[in-house]
């Protein structure tokens, strides 16, 4: 049983796409360009907003229209962060069973702070994490190990009594460069591409984990 689960935020806790992708579409169309679609949102997601808006533009070949796209949608989705984002089912039990076993539960996503705690409360999530670190919290995001092993030093906790759980390659690595355990969902974003194609431990639910 480990002593601390780090946990990834979006694609591995919560459905937050469909909020995303309505404010990355009212960001381009808000400069005259074209409707990008959840479809494509779900496979540019997971390296923070910057990246996201660059994959957006460049996908239409504006990546001269970054900045405003940006500042777009940061103004959509401050407002709707939480209008169509949900938990996914099973989580809440399995938070309710780690908080149970006196597990350290701690929270590390790329989103950017001012969106990760009101995501959190307005889903009623925030209250299971010990602490939370978003993608501007420190001076690297995932997949710099910097979060990790900073939660590691916080808890005074080995490498080897930790487990990361997330759904995409930037979760494993982040987790392989603090040398602490992984296991992936199979339901989240990774870009488009099956996690279970590299990793072997990769569950479709998270009460399908058993200490």
């Amino acid at each position: 049983m480990p002593s601390l689960i780090i946990f990834d935020l979006d694609g591995t806790l919560v459905d937050s796409v469909p909020d995303i992708a309505a404010s990355v579409d009212e960001a381009l169309t808000s400069v005259g360009l074209h409707k990008a679609g959840e479809h494509n949102v779900r496979r540019w997601v997971g390296n923070g907003v910057n990246a996201l808006i660059e994959r957006a533009v460049a996908d239409q070949m504006a990546s001269d229209q970054f900045e405003e796209v940006l500042s777009q949608f940061q103004l959509a989705y401050s407002q709707s962060y939480s209008k169509r984002s949900y938990v996914y089912s099973g989580v809440i039990s399995f938070l309710e069973k780690c908080r149970s076993e006196n597990i350290f539960l701690s929270l590390i996503t790329n989103k950017p702070g001012r969106y990760t705690l009101p995501l959190l409360r307005a889903l009623d999530l925030e209250k299971y994490f010990w602490n939370v670190l978003s993608g501007d919290s420190l001076e690297e995001k995932k997949p710099h190990p910097m979060p990790l092993e900073y939660q590691l030093d916080l808890l005074k906790i080995r490498p080897d009594e930790a487990l990361m759980i997330g759904d995409s390659v930037t979760d494993a690595q982040a987790a392989k460069a603090a040398a602490v355990t992984f296991l992936g969902v199979s339901y989240g974003y990774n870009h488009g591409v099956s996690l279970a194609d590299d990793y072997p431990i990769v569950v479709d639910s998270l009460n399908d984990i058993v200490f």
